[in-house]
């Protein structure tokens, strides 16, 4: 297990607001969560393909959800409104995580974080607000679907080469490596496919490490047709035919200490 990041709370903003007003007059308070819907991360790794534009009603911002859909006729100063309320938004998530004891409220505001982090527009946003940071800080809590939506928002921003390279600077590959032991199913497919948006010809010798390639060659033999499929595109696409054969030869498939995640 890596040792925990503290990088997070120490560099985080101390002038952000708790409470954000939005176009309702109606404070988003520090106090509570905000509008959150179910539950659900939707990230690259789901599709493996480059995404549409997202609604920002994805999730329920009440100072956002009613305006996206006629964002083409706006003028240059309602744009410059909607950009505002974004960020304060994606403030108040913030701020939300740091000063929420919930469990449960944690959840649901790294959900929607990620969930920000599927649209390039929320890129800057997101990077002023460090939550890079915060995601490769929660990869190594104990709560498994904290790490779940923390490698899905990762997975998200990492195709951006401005976030990719924060990422390989802040050391992010080895705490995306260890996600590859999870049982759980999207926090493997996440990991596995954030690995690929990593590699560059300067992080190959990281992301296509040995016990990477013999992790990936036991995913490739799982009857999960989602893993076994992915699996199988990083073994093509971003390792030679010399590491395969090492990898099979060395291991024989085995990948001792790296168990299948939970169908």
């Amino acid at each position: 297990m890596l040792p925990k990041r503290r990088g997070f709370a120490s560099r985080f903003r101390a002038d952000i607001r708790p409470a954000i007003a939005c176009s309702s007059g109606s404070p988003l308070r520090a106090s509570g969560p905000p509008a959150l819907r179910k539950r659900h991360v939707r990230t690259r790794a789901q599709y493996f393909r480059p995404p549409c534009r997202v609604a920002l009603c994805v999730i329920s911002a009440p100072c956002l959800c009613r305006v996206w859909c006629c964002e083409r006729t706006m003028s240059q100063r309602q744009r410059d409104l909607l950009e505002l309320g974004r960020l304060e938004y994606l403030q108040a998530l913030v701020t939300e995580f740091q000063v929420t004891e919930s469990p449960e409220a944690k959840e649901q505001v790294l959900a929607n974080l990620a969930n920000f982090a599927y649209d390039p527009k929320n890129y800057e946003y997101l990077r002023q607000l460090q939550v890079l940071d915060l995601f490769l800080d929660m990869l190594t809590e104990d709560n498994e679907t904290l790490v779940e939506f923390a490698i899905g928002g990762l997975c998200n921003l990492c195709l951006d080469k401005t976030n990719k390279d924060y990422i390989l600077e802040a050391d992010g590959v080895a705490p995306v490596i260890n996600c590859l032991s999870s049982s759980n199913e999207e926090t493997v497919m996440s990991a596995v496919t954030t690995l690929m948006y990593l590699t560059t010809p300067q992080s190959r010798q990281q992301t296509t490490a040995l016990p990477v390639v013999e992790c990936m060659l036991r995913f490739s033999l799982s009857a999960n047709r989602r893993l076994s499929n992915l699996a199988r595109v990083f073994l093509e696409d971003y390792c030679s035919p010399v590491q395969v054969e090492e990898a099979r030869n060395l291991s024989k498939h085995t990948a001792v200490g790296i168990p299948l995640p939970k169908d």
